[in-house]
């Protein structure tokens, strides 16, 4: 055969063997794919495109910088917060900004406005789309605007439009939401930052997965500033604490802090003023003397009715009461969300949970990324050999794929049982960051597939999802809980594992004196259990009177403690309060009736008009911020800011949230067919 011919043949194989690769790796890319989103028709400069710089006369520039500053007031279990975003536009020309962050899930956004130096424009509620037409008319026209939505329940998006060269303008937001309480600390908890969110992919052949939209594109490319970048995130945060009540011990186990008492106010700070903006902040407090089993009712009139908030600290658990036997479930997740620290912290949660087993127990293991791992095939009685070989199991687990957590659920559920056994309690102890997008799925079929098994989820990691973990388990039946990390996290812990499952009282219920209508949320009272505290929130029409009693089934004895009325202060929110929890009872009826048109357009209204009545920032509301006058002669594109990598993730912004490498598969694939195809096309010329 003739050398050329040879040289030919030669260059034709590699091209076949690099188009081979290249469909191999984008195959490869595709069945690992987490994330189902739309390629825009056209460029797009959006969230994680890698469009991170803006490209102008002088060269390539970083985007406008963004700073926060946190104000928390904290009374009793209210808090009011102040949250200050300042945007910097470091350019020479005209930009708009978009920032996607979090904020806690019980907040409820009651007012925003824009500052632009002195001037100081005051925000109004608008549903979403009517919103949004007013902040992008105002941006073509060259006038400031701002824009505030909720991308989630914990998550928003501020949006800011013509900012100057050199120029710096704030958004100023208000929230309310109440403290925690755990084991006898009260828990305040402000987010910083977010993990990745995972989508998982529609499936072709069911309607159980609402199609992605804008904003699930908003949160799933969100880009991510690396822990050193020049552009990652800082924040400064001051909080103030009137507990109402003797401390024994107050602590910010997030952060090194300063702490000042003056009176019956404590001033917390962290040390040096500015801090990353790379995990939540976390600060705790314990009253001196363990309080008794006592319900407290705050009420406050505003208009036609009156709201209360009923606040259950229960006691000591009664010595009596006999501790049933539990079937437990753990499921724990190892998708590629939980690399780093948390996966590590995952496993000493589920070996602690492990640990609290005791003879006469059952249970089972489950581990999940996008496939499914079960330890056994079903519940195993408690034994040292189960025991060893169970730990054995967990300190193998290791972090990789995407986040497939409503078929983990199902199988949960399948393996803790269908028999009713009257003197055992059923759980499923789910452990996990929550970074996942098909809440309404979870809720829909796995949430509700549970019966009467209580669902308990502990919250992993620096930046949990910690909206979806308090919603699973919340309408799981069951507590939620958060372990960041530390042999204190591991400690209370122990306490919280020591007591789920065997409530003190049961089926819990208000009655009120009076004819007037009382409507309430949660609908369904959580049980008073020791270590928790419980929180309702109602409306009292006219004719209701402020007092009743508050009844429960106890194994010792039945619980009845009156309610008598306790005036808040101004300013206190719990209208404010009452109307979040009924748009999240909404919300999750619109969720879980997915596909049923006409139950969603009514779900929606309601929502509409009770986040109109109370200035709230929902799904289908945002609050919008315009200047009267233009301040600049063009429009600026749109370029988003970037978040925080949280603190220990291994994850980076450019990759899908459920820490697949598809992405750089195809951009290898590519690659790999660029060069082939240059190859043997010099070749060619060669040969010629």
């Amino acid at each position: 055969m003739h050398p050329r011919t040879r040289t030919n043949d030669h260059g034709a194989g590699i091209l076949i063997l690099i188009w081979l690769l290249t469909v191999l790796g984008l195959a490869v890319a595709n069945a690992h794919a987490g994330i189902a989103l739309p390629v825009p028709a056209e460029p797009d400069p959006g969230p994680g495109t890698g469009e991170l710089e803006l490209l102008c006369s002088t060269g390539r520039i970083a985007l406008p910088a963004v700073h926060t500053d946190v104000d928390l007031h904290v009374t009793g279990p209210l808090i009011r917060a102040i949250v200050r975003q300042k945007f910097i536009n470091p350019a020479d020309e005209v930009v708009s900004a978009r920032y996607v962050f979090p904020l806690p899930p019980g907040a409820a956004v009651a007012a925003m406005e824009l500052q632009v130096g002195e001037r100081r424009i005051v925000s109004i509620v608008k549903e979403k789309e009517a919103a949004r037409a007013v902040y992008e008319q105002a941006r073509k026209e060259g006038r400031k605007a701002a824009l505030v939505s909720s991308a989630r329940r914990d998550l928003f998006v501020t949006e800011v439009a013509n900012i100057g060269p050199g120029e710096q303008v704030s958004v100023r937001l208000e929230y309310l939401e109440q403290a925690g309480y755990e084991e006898g600390w009260f828990t305040l908890a402000h987010p910083l930052t977010f993990t990745p969110r995972f989508f998982p992919p529609a499936a072709s052949d069911t309607n159980s997965v609402r199609p992605p939209d804008e904003t699930d594109r908003t949160i799933a490319r969100a880009p991510f500033a690396a822990p050193g970048d020049s552009d990652y995130p800082r924040a400064r945060i001051t909080v103030s604490l009137t507990p109402g009540l003797e401390l024994a011990d107050i602590r910010c186990p997030s952060h090194e802090a300063d702490l000042e008492q003056e009176g019956d106010t404590w001033w917390i700070a962290p040390v040096g003023g500015d801090i990353p903006a790379d995990r939540d902040f976390l600060l705790r407090w314990r009253p001196a003397d363990d309080p008794l089993a006592r319900p407290l009712l705050f009420t406050e009139t505003a208009g036609d009715a009156t709201y209360a908030l009923l606040m259950v600290v229960p006691g000591d658990p009664d010595p009596r009461a006999e501790p049933l036997p539990t079937d437990t479930v753990f499921v724990i997740d190892v998708s590629g969300s939980m690399g780093g620290e948390s996966i590590e912290q995952a496993k000493r949660a589920l070996l602690a949970s492990i640990d609290k087993l005791r003879v006469g127990d059952r249970f089972a293991l489950l581990a999940f990324d996008d496939r499914l791992y079960p330890w056994t095939r079903g519940l195993e009685d408690v034994t040292p050999r189960t025991l060893i070989d169970a730990r054995r199991w967990v300190r193998g687990r290791q972090a990789q794929g995407g986040t497939m957590m409503n078929p983990a659920l199902m199988r949960a559920r399948l393996m803790a049982g269908d028999e009713i056994q009257s003197k055992r309690a059923r759980q499923i102890i789910l452990l996990t960051d929550a970074s996942v997008g098909n809440e309404d799925q979870l809720l829909r079929e796995a949430v509700a597939a549970m019966g009467d098994v209580r669902l308990h989820v502990v919250g992993i990691g620096s930046a949990p999802n910690r909206h979806l973990v308090r919603r699973l388990a919340g309408e799981g039946g069951g507590e939620s809980f958060f372990v960041a990390g530390g042999t204190e996290d591991l400690e209370r812990l122990s306490g919280f594992l020591a007591r789920i499952g065997r409530p003190q009282w049961v089926d819990p219920e208000l009655n009120w004196l009076g004819t007037g209508k009382v409507e309430g949320y949660p609908s369904r009272l959580p049980a008073p259990t020791p270590g928790t505290l419980v929180l309702w929130s109602g409306r009292l029409s006219a004719g209701a009177e402020l007092r009743g009693v508050l009844r429960a089934e106890g194994a010792a004895g039945d619980l009845r403690l009156p309610l008598e009325p306790i005036a808040a202060p101004a300013g206190s929110g719990l209208a404010t309060r009452w109307a979040r929890l009924k748009v999240d009872d909404l919300l999750a009826s619109y969720d879980v009736s997915y596909g049923d048109e006409s139950a969603q357009q009514k779900l929606r209204a309601d929502v509409v008009a009770t986040a109109l009545k109370q200035g709230l920032v929902t799904r289908f509301t945002s609050r919008v911020a315009v200047e009267l006058v233009p301040t600049v002669d063009r429009a600026g594109d749109t370029r988003d800011v970037k978040s925080g990598l949280p603190k220990g993730s291994t994850m980076m912004g450019e990759l899908p949230a459920g820490g697949t490498l598809d992405d750089l598969l195809r951009i290898a694939g590519l690659a790999l067919l660029l060069a082939g195809s240059t190859f043997s096309l010099m070749r060619r010329r060669r040969s010629r």
